[in-house]
């Protein structure tokens, strides 16, 4: 999904017991959990940056291309199933 920095962007998901993952294009040899079903945020600051809509999906609020660009993941434990999504973030980035 390619979103304009500041949009939002929603990512689909469903099942009784999913997890949210996130690795940046800043990071990329770190995988962060953002959310674990049915209500656990891993951080709060991941509260007013992240929403959780329907049968958790994920809405990435006001997209920024340092923060929020990279691969997300929906792991659905009872299925075993991990579906990733990419989310590029186009705007002007600066670096220093």
């Amino acid at each position: 999904m390619t979103v304009a920095q500041g949009e939002n962007a929603m990512f689909n998901c469903s099942g009784s017991t999913v997890g949210w993952l996130l690795t940046t294009l800043t990071a990329p040899h770190a995988v962060v959990k953002i959310f674990q079903s049915p209500d656990e945020w891993a951080d709060e600051s991941y509260r007013s940056r992240f929403d959780i809509s329907g049968q958790y999906n994920l809405i990435v609020n006001s997209a920024d291309a340092r923060a929020d660009a990279g691969k997300y993941q929906c792991n659905s434990y009872e299925s075993k199933h991990f579906f990733p999504a990419y989310l590029v973030v186009i705007g002007k980035l600066n670096i220093l």
